[in-house]
């Protein structure tokens, strides 16, 4: 017989095999551990606003409104908004 063999065959005294701590002690928590995370993410969403809330409050354009590019792609809007639709 090995050495591992007989480290998970051991009993206590009550004759149950021997746990390892932190097994044993979120098996005996399960319920407290998973109420706390269902709370910690109740208080998450209702303390601190959502993404989209954020990306609103601080949204910028992605090429500055100065840009050379900007600039062209604002004339071209211009120009052809006032001139006269063609047929396609």
């Amino acid at each position: 017989m090995s050495d591992t063999d007989a480290t998970t065959t051991e009993r206590t005294e009550t004759g149950h095999p021997h746990r390892p701590f932190i097994p044993h002690f979120i098996r005996i928590f399960a319920i407290p551990i998973i109420l706390g995370w269902v709370a910690l993410t109740v208080f998450v969403n209702v303390a601190f606003p959502t993404l989209e809330v954020v990306g609103e409050a601080h949204s910028a354009p992605m090429a500055p409104l100065d840009a050379p590019s900007m600039k062209a792609m604002m004339r071209m809007v211009t120009t052809s908004t006032s001139s006269t639709p063609t047929a396609r």
